[in-house]
């Protein structure tokens, strides 16, 4: 009997010890979710990645990676807010309206729980702002008409035209498209010259289509002449930004002539 209860007593004492045990868990393999979203200044500029904001401000239809920094989860699933979801570790989307969304990330760990993250996309327009052209030098284009005069005074429009690069796009007058914009008529221009634009009315422009699918065009308007001498679909473009998403200055140049196309988000 004394054995049985001097056994009992060790066994309890052996168990005990063991419960006190401490069980380390190296800090390396437990799951985190996060993640980050590949932001840039201006189109063509390198991305940097941004993890630390829960809130980002983007343009509307502009593709960014959403990438994934999370650690020791798989089986991912993200929901992008508007309807988008993908199974992808660092997926690839645009927003194609203005809007705030809430992208949810989920993901599993090793046992089967799932762990996720919520972060805001605030997706904004961009507005034409101002148009700014520089170095007017009336000695070429698309051909000059008899009768013009490089050294007179000239009418002058600046325009945006949306056109089919897959297609006919562009005729002895001008371009083959719709017609985004088209400013007031400056009056009169001396050659050379320089000429700022404020934009009054609400202009919403795709900073991506600028580079592929619109023609910038500088129209010079002598009596019943109309001669383009200017297209960034010749001369290609580049761009410099001010800030994260609120400015971008396009200049594209051809025949002397410089143009300033200045555009920012939708406050």
């Amino acid at each position: 009997m004394l054995k049985t209860y001097l056994f009992s007593f060790c066994l309890f004492l052996l168990l005990s010890f063991s419960s006190c045990e401490k069980t380390t868990v190296d800090p390396a393999t437990l799951p985190e979710i996060n993640f980050g979203l590949n932001i840039q200044s201006a189109p063509g500029v390198r991305s940097e990645l941004d993890s630390i904001s829960n809130e980002f401000t983007i343009p509307v239809a502009t593709h960014y990676k959403f990438k994934n920094l999370s650690s020791n989860l798989s089986d991912f699933r993200w929901d992008f807010g508007d309807g988008q979801t993908s199974k992808e570790k660092s997926p690839q989307l645009a927003y194609s309206m203005p809007g705030t969304y809430t992208v949810n990330l989920q993901g599993k760990d090793r046992k089967g729980l799932v762990h996720s993250i919520e972060k805001t996309i605030v997706v904004k327009e961009h507005l034409l702002k101002r148009l700014s052209i520089s170095g007017f030098k009336w000695d070429g284009g698309f051909g000059l008409p008899e009768g013009w005069d490089n050294n007179a005074p000239t009418d002058v429009v600046f325009e945006i035209w949306s056109i089919d690069t897959n297609g006919p796009w562009l005729s002895d007058s001008g371009f083959i498209g719709d017609l985004v914009y088209r400013s007031e008529v400056l009056k009169d221009v001396p050659n050379p010259s320089t000429t700022i634009w404020g934009i009054k009315e609400r202009v919403p422009v795709s900073v991506m289509d600028l580079r592929f699918k619109y023609a910038i065009a500088l129209r010079g308007i002598q009596g019943d002449l109309s001669v383009i001498f200017l297209s960034n679909m010749f001369s290609g473009i580049s761009n410099s930004a001010s800030g994260y998403f609120r400015a971008y200055e396009w200049k594209t140049g051809a025949f002397s002539n410089q143009v300033i196309l200045y555009l920012e988000l939708d406050k």
